[in-house]
């Protein structure tokens, strides 16, 4: 038969075991969290398209997006309304954008620098203004009796 202290040195070793156990299994699932979200939050934040989405919405919505994660790199420190302005920034460039252009954005990333001034000047309109039509876009006139 066992003495009192062995089995008190066989339960404290069993007990060990368990949290060494529980400790590896947190660190596995600690691990795993971590992976899902160095897809998301990696060093230039880029994600592939949904395959079966429209690419000028996918554009617009990650533009929309990058400028939404840092509006003082887009409109200076301090601005307020970043939701709008940037909306209107998003929807500004991606109408300026040709395909071969959303192609571009689609597989790099990166905006093309080709039309940078043209890009500036929405960045500049949607910064006073808000929603502004795209350079070069007419407003279209309103439907219904002409007058």
């Amino acid at each position: 038969m066992r003495s009192s202290a062995d089995r008190r040195a066989i339960k404290r070793r069993g007990i060990k075991a368990t949290i060494g156990i529980g400790r590896a299994a947190l660190a596995g699932m600690l691990a795993l969290a971590l992976c899902g979200c160095l897809e998301t939050v990696g060093g230039d934040r880029v994600q592939p398209f949904a395959a079966n989405a429209n690419l000028a919405e996918q554009a617009r919505g990650k533009i929309q997006q990058t400028c939404l994660y840092e509006p003082a790199k887009y409109f200076g420190v301090g601005t307020g309304n970043s939701q709008a302005r940037c909306a209107c920034y998003a929807a500004g460039v991606v109408k300026l954008m040709s395909n071969d252009e959303i192609d571009y954005y689609a597989n790099y990333g990166l905006i093309p620098m080709l039309s940078k001034d043209k890009y500036e000047e929405v960045k500049k309109r949607c910064a006073t203004g808000g929603d502004v039509p795209a350079p070069g876009n007419k407003p279209k006139p309103p439907k219904g009796k002409t007058g």
